[in-house]
């Protein structure tokens, strides 16, 4: 059996929202999905 597991970030200072679908490969363009992984 697989689970699958959806984690949700917010910044403080953040008041407009960004989806998934563009924040994801944005971080992983500019190298920042393994200090994501980290810290979540």
């Amino acid at each position: 059996m697989t689970a699958f597991f959806e984690m949700l970030l917010r910044r403080r200072e953040q008041v407009k929202s960004v989806s998934l679908g563009s924040f994801l490969p944005v971080a992983s363009r500019y190298g920042l999905m393994p200090t994501l992984d980290c810290w979540v």
